[in-house]
């Protein structure tokens, strides 16, 4: 195995949730794996931006290289054709368990098997302690010993009993309480996973005529011409090699419980939910519910970008106002990587916006918003708003109001950091500034989905979690088990 890295290391802050990661994977005899990979993280990057990596399998093992920040910063030509195989895993990244570091960069290798994961485990202290006891440690690079849950998951599997591959991860997954989407590179397979609830999303599709491909989204499908099958099962295992496709089962029976705010927020809009309905139509749809159940009447309705602006075309076809852009989102905003201890939130959210004061002025707005998990950005957009001229500001948030944090992949602080779980509507919008404001419903939520409400993670809006979860979390849990 050859291992490239380098040390840079960024943080990112926002008040924007953040989404753990995104996972790609292919099994593509004769054909440039490694550059189909990088292009197919490339389009998973708004599920994490601080580091990425490429893991390739070949008849002479596994090569990995990983790299801090965005994809096209870090990698380079060479890297991409030093990386030769018929089967390959990429990962991108945003820190949920471990410090943002290269030793957290995945895929993570361990003996011959390499895993990129998107989730989280709930229980990975204990893996950890577990593991050390077995006499197996972390791994460790220039000093700084790796603290994420996808080395655990490696080792774990590694390390567990079974004939093959797949019945070791069938006997890890015993051990994982969590939510979790792998994609691993062993004994000459490509294999793709999800956990037993189906928390995050994974796709399989066809390429070339002869190869196969998994993914977060469809969209890492579409760059590289892919074609879409279908969405990988709750606890349903794809192993891709030689011999074809196999479908294999966790052995743990699960309720279904698809996160609801990753397909209301995180993923990108030219995904397929289904194979016959992108994430897009679902966002418009929702705009189209609010309008419904919360009218209001105004002169122009706009949409807070990226994930507000398709709701906000599905209010105005509604309700009959116009839509207008409002503002513009600046296009660097998300390469600004700066320290998280800044002293204030307000720079952020004008850089994100620039508002067009003229298509403003003296106009009564409708500002539709996928969230509002602090306040920072709402309040601070509004006060924008108000500063070119608006004469009423209303607000319209697509999901429901977030009370409780997720234990299970995204990064959303804890309960005492959620506006919603301190204050009412009332007091909200008293706070951000706002002349109304109004949420989804679940019920709302559920109609506009076709789906009922039981089959999707729904904790950080009602405290039902579909598994247990501990009474408070810290990222930074498995430098206190390391150390």
């Amino acid at each position: 195995m050859r291992v490239e890295r380098d040390r840079r290391s960024w943080a990112i802050e926002s008040d924007t949730p953040k989404h753990e990661c995104g996972v790609f994977g292919i099994y593509a005899p004769g054909e440039e794996v490694a550059r189909l990979t990088f292009w197919g993280v490339y389009n998973l990057q708004h599920r994490g931006q601080e580091s990425a990596g490429i893991a390739t399998l070949s008849d002479q093992g596994i090569d990995v290289k990983k790299r801090m920040g965005l994809l096209r910063e870090g990698f380079k030509e060479k890297d991409i054709e030093s990386l030769a195989g018929f089967a390959a895993i990429g990962h991108t990244r945003y820190s949920n368990t471990g410090g943002s570091n290269i030793a957290n960069a995945q895929p993570v290798v361990y003996e011959n098997i390499a895993v990129a994961q998107n989730g989280n485990l709930i229980n990975s202290p204990q893996l950890r302690t577990d593991l050390m006891r077995k006499g197996i440690s972390p791994s460790s690079t220039d000093g700084i010993r790796c603290s994420s849950d996808g080395e655990i998951i490696a080792q774990v599997i590694a390390t567990s009993e079974g004939k093959d591959i797949i019945e070791k991860i069938q006997t890890a997954s015993r051990k994982m309480i969590g939510a979790y989407t792998l994609t691993i590179l062993a004994e000459n397979s490509l294999i793709a996973l999800k956990d037993s609830h189906g928390f995050w999303p994974l796709c399989l599709g066809k390429i070339n005529g002869n190869g196969f491909v998994v993914a977060s989204e469809s969209a890492a499908l579409d760059i590289i011409k892919a074609q879409y099958i279908r969405e990988i099962e709750p606890g349903e295992i794809v192993q891709i090699n030689g011999r074809g496709i196999q479908s294999f089962k966790l052995p743990i029976e699960a309720r279904r419980a698809e996160c609801s705010f990753d397909l209301t927020y995180f993923r990108a809009p030219d995904s397929l939910i289904t194979p016959d309905r992108y994430v897009y139509e679902f966002r418009r749809e929702l705009g189209r519910q609010l309008a419904k159940d919360f009218p209001v009447d105004a002169d122009i309705v706009i949409g807070e970008k990226d994930s507000g602006t398709f709701a906000a075309h599905g209010f105005a076809q509604v309700s009959g106002i116009p839509f207008n852009e409002g503002s513009i989102k600046n296009p660097y905003s998300k390469r600004v990587f700066i320290d998280p201890d800044r002293r204030s939130r307000d720079r952020e959210v004008e850089l994100k916006h620039r508002i067009l004061k003229p298509e403003i002025y003296g106009k009564r707005v409708i500002v539709i918003t996928d969230s509002i998990v602090r306040g920072t950005t709402s309040k601070g957009l509004i006060r924008m708003l108000r500063e070119a001229g608006a004469r009423e500001v209303h607000m319209r948030v697509t999901y429901p109001p977030i009370t409780d944090p997720c234990h299970v992949g995204i990064d959303m602080e804890s309960k005492g950091f959620l506006i919603a779980a301190n204050k009412t509507v009332e007091e909200i919008r008293v706070e951000i500034g706002a002349d109304s404001l109004a949420y989804q419903t679940p019920e709302g939520w559920e109609k506009v989905s076709q789906r009922s409400l039981n089959t999707y993670c729904t904790a950080c809006f009602t405290g039902e979690y579909p598994i247990p979860v501990p009474a408070s979390r810290d990222k930074f849990v498995l430098e206190g088990v390391i150390n």
